[in-house]
């Protein structure tokens, strides 16, 4: 495939610092207004672009919705959410050649779905989600969470939920600041 190659949408995005500056991305059809009506690609992928090729690789396409993805702070691991019907998050090893292995389940969103995800200086990962940000730990497991507060939906304003998070970083000197 090459870098000229059509895409519904360029979605959450994670430059890869050491191995070799390659750029991976997601690509969900969120950018379609029907969804699914005028794809040009037959699954929704997640995508490696090398700069120094100019090569552009489907590393990834068995996921419902493919949305946010982040590496380990040691880049040995790159976790990709499913905003999908499955709503959890993967995770991949990433092998010294940059191709992925594994994909296991790293952990279920049970309220929301999975959009901006990124990893904390520790290894943490923390996730965007229905309620606020889920916090969960290098094993996978929850161990914490930042609840939004309550607003009249922008839709319906007779209905009250919590505010949307879509996405997170991390900054300061640290890189510890949410």
């Amino acid at each position: 495939m090459s870098a000229t190659s059509s895409f519904v949408v360029v979605d959450d995005k994670e430059f890869d610092r050491i191995i070799d500056g390659s750029l991976w991305f997601t690509d969900p059809p969120y950018g379609l207004p029907s969804g699914e009506v005028g794809r040009e690609l037959d699954h929704n992928h997640v995508f490696r672009f090398d700069p120094a090729s100019g090569n552009l690789e489907s590393v990834v396409d068995d996921f419902d919705r493919p949305n946010g993805l982040c590496f380990s702070p040691d880049e040995k691991w790159l976790y990709i959410a499913d905003s999908g019907a499955p709503r959890h998050i993967r995770r991949f090893t990433v092998n010294p050649d940059n191709t992925l292995s594994g994909g296991e389940i790293f952990c279920e969103i049970g309220n929301g779905v999975p959009d901006g995800i990124r990893c904390d200086v520790d290894g943490r990962v923390w996730s965007s989600a229905g309620d606020g940000v889920h916090i969960f730990g290098t094993d996978g497991h929850l161990i914490g969470r930042i609840v939004t507060p309550s607003a009249p939906s922008r839709h319906d304003p007779s209905v009250i939920a919590p505010e949307t998070v879509a996405n997170l970083c991390f900054g300061g000197i640290d890189g510890n600041r949410l």
